[in-house]
């Protein structure tokens, strides 16, 4: 349970770093909203369609933005990669593979690779998504299930200016739900009904901002918002209310005590008066005679709280479920392109692949709809003739363009002439140079080039086209740079609340019964006398048959590595590091291949257990192998072969 304050936070004081992050971010909202709609489609004005339509004409699309947003969620798709824990220390060894199981199996029981990929293509669309995980109690309360939400783009609202990528420099980050009714409210604060039923302001006015003026006496908008300044669509007249909830999170600087001492370390007191007593006690106990004599320290830490505000009450105001654990706010952002620099129009500051691609993409429609145009109005350019000559103008007019039709005159001078046809104005060279140009900046811009599509118009080998694809992603590279961060946070933020997801029973499972005894079993030790000395001391016990010493499980031991791996707060820091292992089978059969090429050209430098376990078939026959190959080295270590007589 979330450490509560018995101080509520002023409504005013979060309605205006609100209104500051918002009036901030609001130029940036309407972009990233036009971004969306070119990706999926909607890339014409409404008046310029409805323009067209009165004159016969259809406005055409030609999404050439969708397709560059499926090559590159295709190519993280086939580069995807699992979570590896790597040991700070040769002897994390065994932490770190306890670290990536669980961290594997975090990513699959909440379909983590998937939601990945969702953050992914929002922020190349618009420029920047936000990562929410969240604890799922819905059918367990013991053991809740980890979940991972793309937020969109219009809810989230980090204070402006911030400049580090994990958002650790930001004082606030805003989060609202619109349209929340009664009974989902009560969902999130089930013991909060009074003061929700006393809440005179249920919705956010993002336009007026008038529940900042005033907080009292406001009636609940029941009719929505203006759509060209809020997204948020309010309630149907005459049905119950909607609230909007604003989730506040910010950083509250506590007061804390510690004393200090060198070669031990710091150590958190709770005021004045026992860092006073503790130092007294070390001077009394120290053999040294205050040699590293302990130091007082006196500093202002920030905490990680969160504010809960519908209308204009708090409902809540309690320390993030996530501190101190994971001391930043529960968003893991991804960034397609992000500038720290200060301007003026500080939408210019996050981007996707979008936006510079939409003039390009009009430019493609534009041309395309005027070129069909000319051709459809140019089949039935027209006829020239003297007067009279034509018999039914209306007939002609009507069917002189068409396959198969039968049009009579009558030449009724010896002067007159037939009819002619009034030859259509070829298409502009220029409409078609300029269609080509958009169609070449739309390459340029999105980096999308022949090489890392692998086009070429000349048979090459898949060497070659593997090179050719490495250098077209030198275009792309900062975007997956970007992703690769967004991931290692996500795996730090996992594993710091790995004790919220599993206890030690669940984590055992998770691991499986032979990892934990291959991995925590211990030699059965009795008294035996010494075969030098005669002495009895403890002795590793044989098996009957003489394969081995006898092994047993060391349960204490379990128990300690997996409280350590599950409650320790610093073993992200000092004991092993989060990154990335290659896990889609084209990576993994590279690796196989590179490894045997290796192996071909020196000999015996790679054990063939590191060649089994890179290889590509099933678990089940790689421990066969395995089992194989350790029992033909145990045999050949039994009975050495025999050297030749001299």
């Amino acid at each position: 349970m979330a450490k509560s304050d018995e101080k509520v936070i002023d409504a005013k004081k979060i309605l205006r770093d609100f209104q500051r992050a918002y009036e901030a971010k609001k130029k940036w909202l309407k972009q990233a909203e036009e971004d969306f709609q070119f990706a999926l489609g909607k890339q014409w004005d409404d008046d310029d369609v409805e323009k067209l339509s009165k004159v016969g004409v259809r406005a055409l699309t030609i999404n050439k933005i969708r397709p560059n947003i499926f090559l590159l969620t295709g190519l993280e798709s086939q580069n995807r990669t699992d979570y590896q824990a790597y040991p700070e220390g040769g002897e994390d060894s065994l932490v770190a593979n306890i670290v990536t199981s669980l961290l594997k199996n975090s990513m699959k029981t909440c379909d983590g690779d998937y939601r990945v990929s969702e953050q992914f293509e929002n922020g190349l669309t618009c420029g920047e998504c936000y990562m929410e995980p969240y604890l799922d109690y819905s059918y367990d309360m013991i053991n809740p299930k980890l979940k991972l939400k793309a937020a969109n783009f219009f809810e989230c609202f980090p204070e402006p200016g911030f400049q580090m990528y994990d958002l650790s420099d930001a004082e606030y980050f805003c989060k609202i739900k619109f349209d929340l009714s009664k009974d989902k409210l009560l969902q999130i604060f089930p013991d909060k009904e009074k003061e929700i039923d006393d809440t005179p302001v249920g919705k956010i006015d993002l336009q007026e901002w008038g529940n900042l003026r005033t907080l009292e006496g406001m009636e609940i908008q029941r009719k929505g918002y203006n759509k060209e300044d809020d997204v948020s669509v309010g309630n149907i007249e005459g049905e119950e209310p909607l609230y909007d909830l604003v989730e506040y999170y910010y950083k509250k600087y506590v007061k804390k005590y510690y004393v200090a001492k060198k070669g031990v370390g710091l150590k958190e007191v709770i005021d004045d008066t026992e860092a006073d007593r503790t130092i007294e006690i070390d001077k009394q106990t120290d053999t040294a005679q205050g040699r590293f004599p302990m130091k007082k320290i006196t500093k202002y830490e920030p905490e990680i709280w969160c504010a809960a505000l519908v209308g204009s009450k708090v409902l809540d105001n309690s320390r993030c479920w996530t501190y101190p654990k994971w001391k930043s706010y529960p968003f893991i952002p991804y960034f397609t392109y992000r500038s720290t620099q200060k301007l003026k129009d500080p939408e210019l500051l996050v981007q996707g692949i979008v936006r510079g691609l939409k003039d390009p993409q009009r430019e493609v429609n534009k041309r395309r709809t005027q070129t069909l145009r000319i051709l459809n109005t140019s089949a039935n350019s027209g006829w020239i003739s003297a007067k009279g000559v034509i018999a039914d103008k209306d007939a002609w007019k009507d069917f002189a363009s068409s396959a198969g039709v039968i049009l009579e005159y009558e030449l009724k001078k010896a002067t007159d002439q037939r009819p002619e046809k009034i030859l259509p104005t070829p298409l502009s060279q220029g409409h078609e140079q300029m269609a080509q140009e958009a169609s070449d900046d739309l390459k340029a811009i999105s980096g999308i080039n022949a090489d890392l599509l692998a086009m070429s118009d000349k048979a090459v080998s898949g060497v070659a086209i593997g090179i050719r694809q490495r250098q077209g992603m030198v275009m792309v590279q900062k975007i997956f740079d970007n992703l690769s961060q967004t991931k290692r946070l996500l795996g730090r933020f996992i594993l710091s609340i790995f004790s919220e997801i599993y206890d030690v029973e669940s984590a055992i499972r998770v691991l499986g019964d032979q990892f934990i005894k291959d991995s925590f079993s211990v030699p059965v030790m009795q008294p035996q006398p010494d075969p030098m000395t005669g002495q009895m001391k403890q002795m590793p016990v044989m098996k009957q048959d003489g394969s081995g010493i006898e092994m047993q499980l060391d349960e204490k031991l379990v128990q300690e590595t997996m409280n350590n791996v599950l409650s320790n707060s610093g073993i992200g820091v000092y004991d092993v590091s989060v990154g990335e292992s290659a896990s889609n089978e084209t990576t993994k059969y590279a690796n196989f291949m590179v490894l045997m090429d290796m192996a071909s050209k020196y000999p015996g430098v790679i054990p063939p257990e590191v060649l089994v376990g890179e290889s590509l078939i099933s678990e089940s026959s790689k421990q066969k192998i395995t089992d194989s190959i350790e029992a033909q080295k145990a045999a050949m270590a039994n009975n050495p072969p025999q050297q030749p007589p001299a």
